[in-house]
């Protein structure tokens, strides 16, 4: 029995964002999510581990769909699509992170922890914050960093005391862009 492997998979894949089209046309035509996938999904299905960013809240609809061009909002049926097609790993350090405030990313972070996807990048409290995510993948350890360059909306002077106080080290970051 061979205790170690030589070499693990692992697929990085980009932005997963649903916008208002999608959630339009899923809602009128009654499709599932998991059909954006249907079509790619075998080009990581070898892999053993599967990493994106995900590129809008899922905040469910009280704080309202994917409105206009560049402000999201996914439904949790998204979300699980994305654990269907087997992405392990979603980021949530990106700039649309808060287009939904932060109620939006509190409920993000807790729709992907229920649906036991793997995360990092935004967090419910700042002792969270200060942990690196480090995924065993045969045993190999894998650490996980994700960050953003900002934040929609937000510039740092403009930053909710409730974030300041999660991610003490934001307002900084935002200054040297």
């Amino acid at each position: 029995m061979t205790l170690f492997h030589d070499t693990i998979k692992l697929t990085f894949l980009g932005d997963l964002m649903c916008l208002e089209p999608q959630v339009v046309a899923m809602r009128r035509s009654g499709s599932s999510y998991d059909d954006i996938f249907a079509r790619v999904k075998h080009i990581w299905a070898d892999s053993d581990y599967v990493m994106a960013n995900l590129e809008t809240p899922v905040a469910g609809m009280a704080h309202r769909y994917s409105q206009g061009q560049m402000s999201f909002n996914a439904p949790m049926d998204f979300l699980k699509a994305i654990r269907n097609a087997g992405i392990d790993f979603v980021s949530l350090a990106n700039n649309h992170c808060l287009d939904r405030g932060l109620g939006g990313l509190d409920a993000t972070i807790r729709c992907v922890s229920d649906l036991g996807l793997d995360s990092s990048g935004a967090y419910l409290s700042e002792e969270e914050s200060h942990a690196v995510f480090v995924k065993d993948i045969r045993r190999v350890n894998v650490a996980i960093v994700c960050s953003t360059y900002g934040i929609n909306g937000y510039d740092a002077s403009g930053l909710p005391d409730e974030l300041l106080s999660r991610y003490p080290r934001l307002s900084s970051c935002m200054n040297h862009r």
